[in-house]
């Protein structure tokens, strides 16, 4: 199993499994997403529409002190159709093995708590009330999510069995 460090964004591998505990991203993919070959070639992941999200589960995953995290899209050479078959066989156990289950919602544009967050929490966003559009509800927006119509989600939301 590979999984990346979240302090370094450099890949590791883990033979016969990780030792260590990790967090795993669910998500549904998008344009440009960063790949195995991005990160082991070192060919510009960061100019990738889809570096904030890699970057951002890391940084969640730090502050909740994991040093690994498993992300399908970067994880997983797809080039070798073994590694891809090996990979689905295992993704049950892969969820199963996590200690958390990060799920990214790209399409779910929520501003919550502006009120308490530190000014650099703020960075990019604007604190004008023109700025924000008021969701509804919030449980509207997330079953409006595309997150919720993939087939993998049942397993990704199963919760682990206790230990």
């Amino acid at each position: 199993m590979r999984l990346l460090n979240t302090h370094t964004l450099q890949l590791e591998l883990f033979e016969g499994g990780p030792k260590r505990s990790y967090a795993i991203l669910s998500h549904t993919w998008g344009e440009e997403e960063v790949t195995y070959q991005d990160l082991v070639t070192g060919r510009g992941p960061e100019r990738k529409a889809a570096w904030s999200k890699i970057t951002s589960c890391c940084a969640r995953a730090r502050m909740e002190g994991y040093g690994y995290v498993w992300i399908d899209t970067c994880c997983i050479d797809k080039s070798s159709s073994a590694e891809l078959s090996e990979a689905i066989n295992s993704m049950f156990r892969f969820y199963q093995d996590a200690e958390v289950c990060y799920a990214y919602l790209a399409d779910v544009h929520l501003v919550l708590g502006l009120d308490e967050a530190e000014d650099e929490e703020l960075e990019g966003v604007l604190k004008s009330e023109e700025s924000i559009t008021l969701v509804g509800s919030v449980a509207a927006a997330l079953q409006r999510s595309r997150w919720f119509t993939r087939g993998w989600t049942l397993q990704e939301l199963r919760p682990r069995p206790n230990r």
